[in-house]
């Protein structure tokens, strides 16, 4: 399986662990160019701050980053437990 940083992510752990019961921060760093997760879930809810620059997100079980929604910095987003979602950097906007 490729590291996360391979497909262009940083991830770093700040409190806790993920895999472990209770609260947890991880802070990731999607890596400039087109990097983004294939439609995966999660078994819990996830509570994301975009801290800085634009995270790009999708939802559902296509994978289609030409579609794919800006979360500009300050933007709060809830990961519901077991949807599925995709999510990651773009190079550059998509056309209007």
């Amino acid at each position: 399986m490729e590291s996360a940083e391979r497909r262009g992510l940083a991830k770093r752990g700040a409190r806790g662990r993920p895999a472990k019961p209770g609260l947890y921060v991880v802070l990731n760093k999607w890596l400039k160019g087109n990097h983004f997760s294939k439609p995966h879930s999660h078994p819990n809810d996830r509570f994301i701050s975009v801290l800085g620059g634009t995270w790009w997100m999708g939802s559902g079980t296509t994978f289609d980053p030409d579609n794919s929604v800006a979360m500009p910095a300050g933007t709060f987003v809830t990961h519901f437990g077991k949807q599925v979602h995709w999510d990651g950097a773009r190079t550059r906007m998509p056309h209007c």
